[in-house]
């Protein structure tokens, strides 16, 4: 940062746009050099694995250098706006950023110019508009753009455009040729959405120490609570808003299950609130957006947050702040097929526990020593991870978990 009398030469640099984001792809300048903004006038568009993130001027000036190009890749830090100012603001960490329209990092419905729309000419009369992101996907795919018949608003290429072609593209080679170079083994680039993932489940395994314990719970008295609840009232209520309130009756009565390790300090931060995460399965992949303040819902307001929540995943209009501030993680096993009996859930870093709840289904119990009955049984798998968390603490925080669903009049409030 230099002076000159008054004013302040302030590079401006990418700011950190949600949890665990340490790049984004440049999509669309809103400004030109030589442009007067004021604070919080939009700067730019980027791109990162979860949202389209509209990044905003931390103070008024004028604008004297703008770092980096459309389609750009760019480190969070790095300087991508330099301002001429008289007010520069004390701390970088206050700019802000937002995300506008709620547009997801894959959403092909938005306005083209609102998007950055590029325009490519391919003759004097054919025109090609595609935003950057679709041209980087036509690239990782080995599409020519120029061949694909765009079905977005004014012929617009959309990301579903360029997946189509490429897949009819593999179905011709494929029908035509044994097989691509080498030979019958097909080649394609991991999704934006899939590669986060990996990457994600490989940090979580090279660096939590992992542990699992499988538990079974009665299920008898949680069908009947939400068959109840689902009956009176206007919202479709499935069982994970009932998992929700048991988590975090868990999560109160065993704190450290709530906490995460803090490497740099040694020292074990427990959280105060409790956030749950919900894995979501959708087209585009798993994404595990965040239901806040759960133990302070009803089952009821939790079903309606989630119905919301989880049609903005499968829509991808889920913004940053929605995988934002989570402290614990709820995976639905059953959903893997009528066949699976339970599974070993991977912690979502840097939380110390994650909870898998299998299919509910009937099964034989002995009562007393001579008589059996049928009764709706469910397993549960409980990943922890062990530098927190012993088997013995992670027994006691299964068992309110499973007193709260074994009788879910004690959660508290239901309706």
């Amino acid at each position: 940062m230099s002076t000159d009398n008054n004013l302040t030469m302030f590079e401006f640099p990418l700011p950190d746009v949600g949890e665990g984001i340490t790049q984004a792809d440049l999509l669309e300048w809103h400004i030109g050099v030589g442009d007067e903004v004021a604070e919080d006038d939009p700067l730019c568009d980027v791109e990162t694995d979860k949202a389209v993130v509209e990044i905003t001027a931390p103070c008024p000036g004028t604008v004297t250098e703008l770092r980096g190009d459309h389609g750009e890749s760019i480190a969070v830090g790095d300087v991508i706006v330099v301002f001429k100012t008289t007010s520069p603001p004390q701390h970088v960490g206050e700019t802000k950023s937002t995300a506008p329209d709620s547009r997801s990092f894959d959403s092909d419905d938005v306005d083209p110019e609102s998007e950055g729309t590029d325009t490519t000419e391919t003759s004097e009369t054919d025109r090609v508009f595609a935003t950057p992101s679709t041209r980087r996907r036509a690239r990782e795919h080995g599409v020519d753009i120029s061949r694909v018949s765009g079905s977005g608003p004014g012929g617009r290429v959309l990301r579903t455009d360029i997946d189509d072609h490429a897949e009819e593209s593999d179905t011709v080679r494929t029908q035509t040729e044994p097989g691509r170079d080498e030979g019958n083994t097909r080649r394609r680039s991991l999704s934006t959405t899939r590669r986060t993932i990996a990457e994600n489940m490989v940090q979580s395994r090279s660096n939590i120490p992992h542990a699992t314990s499988v538990f079974e719970a009665d299920a008898e008295a949680l069908v009947a609570t939400k068959e109840r609840l689902d009956s009176d009232h206007d919202i479709h209520v499935t069982y994970t808003p009932l998992f929700l309130k048991a988590i975090a009756s868990g999560l109160q009565a065993v704190p450290v299950m709530n906490a995460e390790l803090d490497t740099e300090t040694d020292e074990v931060l427990e959280k105060q609130f409790y956030n749950i995460c919900v894995a979501v399965h959708t087209d585009h992949g798993l994404v595990v957006p965040v239901v806040e303040d759960v133990d302070e819902k009803s089952v009821v307001e939790l079903a309606r947050e989630l119905e919301t929540l989880i049609s903005r995943a499968r829509d991808r209009s889920l913004v940053p702040a929605d995988f934002e501030g989570g402290t614990f993680t709820l995976t639905n096993t059953g959903s893997h097929g009528s066949r699976s009996l339970f599974g070993t859930p991977i912690i979502n870093p840097p939380q110390t526990g994650i909870l898998g709840a299998s299919g509910i289904r009937n099964e034989p119990v002995a009562t007393d020593e001579r008589t059996i009955t049928v009764r709706k049984r469910l397993f549960l798998s409980l990943s922890y991870d062990h530098r927190l968390v012993d088997g013995v603490t992670a027994g006691e925080f299964m068992n309110r978990v499973i007193d709260r669903l074994e009788a879910p009049e004690t959660m508290g409030s239901l309706d």
